[in-house]
């Protein structure tokens, strides 16, 4: 499985996406875009990958 995260810039914000992405067939496996950059909004998408993966 392949994770990133890239910020964004919306107008005048910043905003963070992150992308799951099965390795082998290359399908959107999760998506979270939030407001803010933090361990706990991390560790909730990643957590969610367990239960999805």
């Amino acid at each position: 499985m392949i994770i990133d995260k890239i910020t964004l810039k919306a107008g005048s914000e910043l905003k963070w996406l992150r992308v799951a992405i099965e390795s082998k067939s290359k399908a959107i496996v999760a998506i979270n875009i939030s407001k803010e950059r933090n361990l706990f909004i991390a560790r909730v998408f990643y957590l969610m990958l367990c239960f999805v993966a």
